[in-house]
């Protein structure tokens, strides 16, 4: 998640506050608050009871600590256990695809190592294979991010390529052994995915559907890559879903290829319009424009048709797939025209509607219907109206049908989550704990713990902040969590307990959170006057100074960060080379300081 504006305020350390920058850092607040905060309970007013049932993301990290533990029989028995019960559905094969996506561990550097010697000691079987396949390809995307090449370091690209070989390699031989594993198939076209549209790609994707034609997940891999972007082309896309979907029944889970189509291009017309600093209006007018010059077919009869699978599809799986699409379609800048019109559509298809206070005379909503006709309201930033639509969401989950109460719980903790990210925009943060509490509680892990603590740092509750941070330090969100942790303890004065958590951060491969703590890092060693240190950080990790994937202003503050060390160590000519680099990216007074000063005293004696 970006972080909030508030959170990306200047500050200086308190030794060389003239002289160094931290941008996108802690704020610093001089008074701690004395009143105890109070969170309420959000779930007992809609009568839930605790959970009881154990999810598919707790299986998979009893699953991954048993490999920790080097116990890899019963690692083994977890894995074949998951295996055994699960199915391909209409558009998943579940529960297996939730579970092995669980299991690796990204940021614990010695997990590879664990999962190594698991395969060498498992000289008949492809499940601790498939296991290693799957971490290095959870690697590669942790290693990469989530950018577009350009905007990606090169480092990190080879990197992703590195751990894609290695994930390829270990499919194979998986594949070579097990053909009975849907699963196996859809891994392989995944890593495939990564090096975009090709002939491989193609062929392992002929070779899927030949044993499993009804497996949605590989038509929807291969359609997704083959946007222009990745190597393919809008026609191409146009034919792959016509040959599959056009030709299938009107009843096949197939059809909703169209939808996903159309949610694709629409992301390719937003994208096509995004550098043309247009306002709203001109965005939802120039993507009209794009979508008109990509096809010139009336593909809402197709999608139309597509949404009547509700009537004759397992509603609960319906829900999930199509919530995917239209998630995705409501995000998309300049789509929200199109995006309403097919939520309009889909309410249709499910006898509900998509207005703000619903006719209580008539049955209720579908909850799914509501749930993104609340996001549609969050995205054009008018939370109030977007939290009364996940309310009644919450409100109309109760004459849902749900095949078991992990997927009634896990229906309500995304509900819940949804609440408590409406609430962070409107400053509500004690709500926004309370409803992050309940989503934790219901739906077990999730890339979004992280939100209690920093919701309390945001109350300026620092050591409720660190103390609710701690427990998720081992969870998905290790890297959020111990950076929130980590401005909650530089707000009580605990320097050394946040450069513990700044340094994890700084070596991750998290492209998102280790630029900004490398900067405060490098200002926690200033404030030490380990100015050693501080040059050493900086060299150590050279994607802070890679101008295809940094921020301008975060490269002028760590070339002027690091100026100020070498000045400090008596390299006179290294710093004179980096402040000239900052004022390169920013206009940092610091840096044109330092820079008249090197000059001068350069200047002054020849022998410097």
């Amino acid at each position: 998640m970006d972080l909030p504006p508030d959170q990306k305020r200047k500050i200086g350390a308190v030794a060389v506050r003239a002289c160094l920058v931290a941008v996108a850092a802690f704020v610093i607040y001089t008074l701690l608050p004395s009143h105890t905060v109070v969170i309420p309970d959000v779930t007992t007013p809609l009568g839930l009871q605790p959970r009881t049932t154990e999810l598919t993301v707790e299986r998979a990290v009893r699953a991954r600590d048993a490999i920790i533990k080097g116990d890899y029989a019963a690692a083994r028995t977890i894995v074949t256990t998951e295996l055994a019960h699960s199915k391909i559905e209409n558009w998943r094969f579940h529960p297996f695809r939730d579970f092995i996506s669980n299991v690796s561990d990204v940021h614990d550097p010695h997990y590879g190592e664990h999962v190594d010697a698991w395969v060498k000691s498992d000289t008949t079987g492809t499940l601790s294979l498939l296991v290693r396949a799957q971490y290095k390809y959870d690697m590669a995307w942790a290693a990469r991010g989530i950018n577009y090449n350009r905007q990606t370091n090169s480092s990190d690209l080879n990197t992703f390529d590195f751990y894609l070989r290695q994930a390829n390699a270990d499919i194979d031989s998986v594949l070579a052994k097990d053909n009975a594993n849907p699963y196996n198939y859809m891994l392989k076209l995944r890593i495939l995915q990564g090096s975009g549209f090709s002939s491989d790609l193609e062929t392992a994707f002929q070779n899927t559907i030949s044993k499993y034609p009804f497996y949605y997940s590989p038509y929807s891999i291969v359609l997704a890559t083959m946007q222009p972007k990745w190597g393919g082309s809008v026609p191409t896309m146009m034919n792959f879903v016509d040959t599959y979907a056009g030709k299938a029944p009107a009843t096949s889970p197939l059809k909703m290829l169209y939808v996903e189509l159309y949610g694709h291009l629409l992301s390719l017309s937003s994208e096509a319009c995004s550098n043309r600093s247009l306002n709203e209006d001109g965005m939802n007018d120039c993507v009209s424009v794009e979508m008109q010059k990509l096809t010139t077919r009336d593909l809402e009869a197709e999608v139309s048709g597509a949404l009547q699978l509700y009537k004759t599809s397992d509603k609960y799986q319906y829900d999930l797939e199509l919530s995917r699409h239209l998630q995705s379609m409501i995000r998309t800048s300049g789509a929200a025209p199109y995006a309403g019109a097919i939520l309009q559509l889909a309410a249709h298809a499910a006898d509900s509607d998509t207005q703000l206070i619903e006719d209580k005379a008539s049955h209720p909503n579908d909850y799914m219907i509501d749930s993104l006709v609340g996001l549609s309201w969050a995205v054009q930033k008018d939370y109030p109206a977007a939290i009364k639509k996940n309310e009644e969401a919450l409100r109309d989950i109760g004459s849902a049908v749900f095949p078991n109460e992990e997927a009634k719980d896990l229906a309500y903790a995304a509900l819940f989550e949804g609440l408590a990210g409406d609430y962070d925009k409107l400053h509500q943060h004690v709500k926004e704990i309370a409803y992050e509490r309940a989503a934790v509680s219901y739906g077990g892990p999730s890339a979004y713990e992280h939100l209690i603590c920093y919701a309390y740092v945001q109350l300026q509750h620092y050591q409720e902040a660190a103390d609710a941070c701690t427990p998720f330090i081992s969870g998905p969100d290790e890297i959020e969590s111990r950076f929130w942790r980590a401005a909650a303890y530089y707000n009580m004065h605990q320097s050394d307990e946040a450069a513990v958590d700044l340094k994890v951060i700084t070596d991750s491969e998290n492209a998102q959170f280790r630029m900004t703590a490398l900067i405060n890092l490098s200002v926690y060693y200033a404030d030490k006057h380990d100015f050693r240190a501080m040059v050493d950080l900086f060299n150590a990790h050279p994607y802070a100074f890679d101008k295809s994937s940094q921020k301008k202003i975060d490269l002028a503050a760590v070339y002027n960060n690091r100026c100020y060390a070498y000045m400090q160590l008596g390299q006179l000519h290294e710093a004179l080379d980096d402040c000239t680099a900052s004022l390169k990216y920013g206009s940092l007074p610091d840096a044109y300081h330092k820079q008249q000063e090197l000059i001068t005293r350069l200047r002054a004696d020849p022998k410097l």
